[in-house]
């Protein structure tokens, strides 16, 4: 008895972690995009996830924010670290 109880106190503690960390993922993605399809499609950004690291990221991002004011140094960091760090592409990416 108290072994399933554990198991199903683990399960759902697990499932819970899964869902909020899916609803931040998708959250992030919606901010990245609310703010790089401003100026070009979303899928330039995705043909390049999984090709740069954190700095190239944000060598990327300041880039374009010279271009399009309006990113802050905040967001740019959220922007660059988000793409560095995108382990699945389907929040951001409907390929």
């Amino acid at each position: 008895m108290k072994k399933s109880v554990f198991i199903l106190i683990a399960v759902l503690f697990t499932a819970s972690v899964m869902i909020f960390t899916a609803g931040a993922e998708d959250k992030d993605a919606a901010f990245v995009i609310s703010k790089c399809s401003v100026c070009h499609k979303i899928e330039k950004v995705c043909g390049q996830i999984g090709q740069k690291n954190a700095e190239q990221w944000a060598v990327t991002v300041k880039k374009m924010a010279e271009k399009k004011p309006g990113i802050s140094d905040v967001e740019q960091k959220q922007i660059a670290n988000f793409l560095s760090t995108a382990k699945d592409r389907k929040a951001l990416c409907t390929e």
